[in-house]
């Protein structure tokens, strides 16, 4: 089988959740499908192509998004299709997020190959919530609807839509989306584990919050430093805390300014997905993740599976994974409740043995790719 991911959300020379998802994807066919040929188009700094794993890895040369830096937008749509036409894919993956879907049918005369939509990002409750907060609840509310019409046409052309989180599942079926396909995304555990016992014993220092993400306006980044400083005038209960940041993207400037003014904060950069990041979270004692518009949450799972508890949004992908031990849910944009939360996981601290069971039972890479491979085959068997 010849298959081809296309999409705009890969960040050229960065990290993010689809640069993982790609990264395991590429490595996974190349340990189990050898014989299949994997393709990946994705916006970059120049044109190129160059070996992820078995896979080809082609950038085209894109102009970056000017809300956000970082990410780059595939706007050459004669490149893309000649890239499309050259591989001859069996199959096309399109992330949802744009008209790819639309771009990949219509490079192909006739008989276009299939086309499966994988749902990265939600994009009607971003939009209604950025435009909410600017132009009010109202302007919040169209925009909204007029993002759920959108979506649904750019999904039109494909056989099969993936969904990662079973919370926007439903979201999808309320708004009637078809050929709808539930796959949880997974982790690599022989990456992210916990500490050995005797590291644990011998770990010293002040408690540490984690975060572990973009730095962007939409990752709620404001939630969780006025959570922090309101931690920061509880009781001695917690002992000393630590709030330590990893990621990049425009709000850059803010984070290392905040560093800068408050010890108890740290900037540790932009860390590639690899032994460095995991002896982040193995470090931590809690992630945080602000955000309420998760659709899944990777570096979720990755705390987990390094034995953390994790405090994240009672909203997306992160309503339907959080349970018990396992951490605790806060309300939207809600910073006094986020820092309640923070501090009963903390005082709680449950054994991380049991969220380490709770991935390695539930959550795998080897399933995820199992399950979207049996797509293909469903996909390519109707058309």
């Amino acid at each position: 089988m010849r298959i081809c991911d296309l999409t705009n959300l890969y960040i050229d020379n960065g990290e993010g959740g689809v640069n993982t998802y790609l990264y395991e994807k590429a490595r996974y066919l190349a340990q189990n499908k050898p014989d299949f040929e994997h393709y990946v188009i994705v916006p970059g700094e120049k044109d190129d192509c160059r070996k992820l794993f078995n896979s080809q890895l082609i950038t085209i040369k894109s102009p970056r998004y000017f809300r956000n830096p970082q990410h780059r937008i595939l706007f050459n749509r004669k490149a893309i299709q000649k890239h499309l036409r050259d591989v001859s894919p069996d199959l096309i993956e399109v992330d949802s997020a744009s008209k790819l879907a639309h771009i990949a049918q219509a490079a192909f005369n006739s008989y276009p190959p299939p086309i499966v939509g994988f749902y990265h990002v939600h994009l009607p409750t971003f939009f209604a919530r950025e435009f909410g907060k600017t132009f009010g609840h109202w302007a919040g509310q169209i925009i909204e609807k007029l993002a759920w019409r959108m979506v649904k046409g750019w999904v039109e052309p494909c056989e099969s839509l993936i969904v990662t989180s079973k919370d926007i599942l439903e979201r999808l079926q309320e708004k009637n989306f078809k050929r709808l396909e539930y796959i949880p995304l997974g982790v690599n555990t022989e990456l992210f584990r916990p500490l050995e016992e005797k590291e644990m014993t011998e770990r010293k220092g002040p408690r540490t919050i984690l975060y572990v993400g973009r730095l962007s306006r939409e990752k709620h980044l404001h939630v969780l430093f006025e959570a922090y400083e309101l931690l920061k005038k509880q009781p001695k209960d917690l002992g000393d805390l630590k709030l330590k940041i990893v990621g990049d993207g425009p709000m850059l400037p803010l984070i290392e300014k905040k560093a800068a003014e408050d010890s108890t904060i740290e900037y540790a950069g932009l860390c590639p997905y690899g032994e460095t990041l995991a002896e982040h979270y193995r470090n931590a004692d809690l992630l945080a993740l602000p955000s309420p518009s998760e659709t899944f949450g990777l570096s979720l799972l990755e705390a987990l599976a390094s034995g953390l508890p994790v405090v994240a949004i009672r909203r997306g992908g992160p309503s339907g994974l959080i349970t018990g031990d396992l951490g605790s849910l806060a309300l939207p944009d809600d910073p006094k409740d986020f820092a309640q939360q923070i501090e009963n996981v903390l005082q709680a601290s449950p054994a991380s043995e049991n969220r380490r069971r709770y991935i390695e039972e539930k959550f795998s890479w080897k399933n995820t790719f199992e399950t979207l491979l049996n797509v293909y085959t469903q996909a390519l068997a109707r058309k």
